[in-house]
């Protein structure tokens, strides 16, 4: 069971830094569009955030947080403002 064994001994880098090479991402935009589409969203669309534009998306998720919890607290918000800079590039899908 190669599959279960991968998913159970994966972990996450805290913090990931340098270029993702563009075949990497051609290669996982690809495995992603594989995927089963029960819901019948196919086709997929993806975006890539990477540079100033990781800055832009902390700033959209604390609005986001904001609209639904405005008593959230200071710590919290730069928390989660600074939590797209931990990696080069982002996938959104």
């Amino acid at each position: 069971m190669e599959a279960v064994d991968a998913l159970l001994s994966r972990v996450s880098a805290p913090r990931l830094t340098g270029a993702v090479p563009a075949s990497l991402l051609a290669d996982m935009v690809q495995a992603a569009q594989r995927a089963p589409d029960h819901a019948q969203l196919a086709p997929y669309r993806f975006l890539v955030v990477t540079g100033e534009g990781r800055s832009a998306l902390g700033e959209l998720m604390v609005a986001a947080r904001l609209a639904v919890a405005p008593d959230t607290d200071a710590a919290t918000l730069d928390k989660l403002r600074l939590k797209p800079l931990r990696a080069p590039m982002i996938i959104v899908g």
